[in-house]
């Protein structure tokens, strides 16, 4: 797009042309941000380097080193996190402590209200526990529940709600590059793709699934909201957002129900209750204070 000055109107150019004011595209690829041109005052609609915090792996990490540099508790803020690698080999590289933290938790399915203050979990930069660190009672129910997170994807796309550690590693196997087995990991040979599942990743986040959520007409829910953030770093936040709900009844009993854990419409919409509760799945921000009040 360009401006006119005189006229004082965007104009909408039929075809790319270097000499934009403000480009608009869906993703950054393909835009050199070296040579944006100050004096023209050209824009995109993209930061360079947003990758750092859009990226579910890369925004916990800067997240933690922000932590660590301000001597503060990061699982205070998010549930505890891991992110797990598969190398080219189909090797998972960096799951131990993972499922150390796992072992840890299955043993407190019994009485573990008494026992859940008792331990906890921090890691340090290199994502390796090394202190105890108090769990949130929220987010452990006795059920040691977890979510499995591809790390650049979106809509809810290979996300995947489990409990056991036999189904963390079937579903690493799974949505990872290639499969992963015991001849390939001994002889070091190549992954091929595996045509089990389209989705595809090398990067996965997993985190400690919030057992014990807030929830509305027993529901889980989450809120969408809006901001723009200009290259001059001034924030905008848009006053109109909504929420959006599930369309089962929440429990931890059934982990495999997407339509009760997963809140994405992209998810909702395909679900039999869809539209059952609310039209979309959607409320208002004046319908949920209705409910507040």
């Amino acid at each position: 797009m360009a401006f006119e000055s005189r006229a004082e109107y965007w104009k909408e150019l039929p075809s790319y042309d270097s000499s934009f004011h403000f480009r608009w595209q869906p993703i950054s690829k393909g835009i050199r941000f070296d040579q944006l041109s100050a004096s023209q005052k050209q824009m995109v609609n993209h930061f360079e380097f947003h990758y750092e915090i859009t990226t579910k792996d890369n925004l916990f990490r800067n997240f933690l080193k922000y932590t660590h540099e301000t001597k503060l508790n990061p699982f205070l803020y998010v549930p505890l996190t891991f992110i797990i690698n598969v190398n080219e080999f189909g090797e998972v590289v960096n799951y131990k402590e993972f499922v150390k933290c796992h072992k840890i938790l299955s043993k407190l399915k019994k009485n573990y209200e008494k026992k859940l203050k008792e331990i906890g979990f921090a890691v340090n930069k290199k994502l390796v526990i090394t202190e105890k660190a108090e769990l949130n009672e929220t987010h452990f129910a006795g059920k040691n529940i977890w979510i499995f997170k591809p790390t650049e994807l979106n809509r809810g796309q290979g996300v995947i709600v489990f409990d056991t550690l036999p189904k963390f590693f079937e579903l690493i196997k799974e949505y990872s590059k290639g499969p992963i087995d015991e001849e390939m990991l001994v002889n070091k040979t190549k992954a091929t793709k595996s045509p089990k599942n389209k989705i595809r990743a090398r990067s996965f986040v997993i985190q400690k699934y919030i057992e014990k959520p807030l929830l509305i007409y027993n529901r889980k829910f989450d809120i969408r909201c809006w901001a723009l953030v200009t290259h001059e770093m001034k924030l905008y936040f848009f006053k109109e957002g909504y929420i959006r709900t599930s369309s089962s009844e929440y429990t931890v009993d059934d982990v495999e129900k997407k339509d009760i854990h997963l809140t994405n419409n992209a998810i909702q919409k395909y679900c039999t209750g869809y539209s059952k509760f609310e039209d979309g799945n959607q409320m208002s921000f004046p319908m949920f204070q209705v409910i507040v009040i």
